[in-house]
């Protein structure tokens, strides 16, 4: 509902093109701007401490969250690069060689395929 507003004369929500209806009405009150009603200026000393603090609180939030998330990358790396130590030398060669062996199989039976479409 991003297209819908609070009216200030209504108890619901109405859309935007009702809105600006209302308000090129004549002696219809228009509701002030949302727009820098959040700066610091209009807080009093209590509430700027508040919000201070909160700040603090969440900027140290986001970087223990950060600092978490690191050290689980780095877990991760250490993890992958000792299973990749560990595995047999010959594994990549067995794939290989795997991989050719179905290879040749799938030629043979795309032959097979080809040989019986033609014999219908």
């Amino acid at each position: 509902m991003a297209s819908m507003k609070k009216s200030p004369s209504h108890e619901g929500y109405s859309s935007e093109s009702e809105s600006k209806m209302q308000s090129s009405l004549p002696g219809a009150k228009r509701r002030p701007s949302r727009a820098g009603t959040r700066s610091v200026t209009t807080l009093t000393a209590a509430q700027l401490e508040r919000k201070r603090a909160n700040d603090r609180e969440a900027q140290r939030a986001i970087r223990q969250r950060t600092k978490d998330h690191i050290e689980n990358l780095e877990r991760q790396i250490a993890e992958l690069t000792a299973q990749q130590n560990n595995a047999s030398p010959n594994q990549l060669e067995e794939l290989v060689r795997r991989n050719e062996e179905l290879e040749q199989e799938n030629a043979v039976l795309r032959t097979r395929l080809s040989h019986a479409v033609a014999a219908l």
